[in-house]
């Protein structure tokens, strides 16, 4: 997806979703995003899913920014998310994952990785494992 003068890879597999976000983003590139995104976890239907953010080429955004982002997280969590995942590279993505999951009420785990591979383990065996217990 574009946004201007950044771009969202958004990958679906199984009941997880990787978005990797690049450049850095303004309100209007956040809202764009949300109508696509929506579209994409009505195939998750029942099942508890998980989100994966990459933040290797992803640059922040504002306070207004972080503040959808928020709004999104929250709504993803309120339809079936219960597990975000970061997988950052400096301390200012690791204080944008930790201030966008700020108290959301329905997510069951979030988690910031380093290390791709480690994301990715932890986050398909967390849904797996809620998947099964169901």
């Amino acid at each position: 997806m574009q946004h201007g003068f950044t771009e969202i890879d958004v990958q679906v597999e199984d009941n997880l979703i990787i978005v990797k976000p690049d450049g850095a983003f303004n309100l209007e590139g956040v809202r764009e995003y949300e109508s696509k995104f929506s579209k994409l976890v009505r195939s998750f239907g029942d099942k508890t899913w998980g989100i994966l953010n990459v933040y290797d080429t992803y640059e922040t955004g504002g306070p207004e920014v972080q503040e959808r982002v928020h709004f999104q997280f929250n709504w993803s969590c309120e339809n079936g998310c219960r597990f975000l995942g970061f997988v950052v590279n400096n301390p200012l993505h690791e204080y944008a994952a930790k201030i966008t999951t700020k108290d959301i009420e329905n997510l069951q785990e979030m988690r910031i990785f380093r290390d791709h591979d480690e994301a990715l383990t932890w986050i398909r065996g967390a849904i797996a494992k809620a998947n099964a217990d169901t």
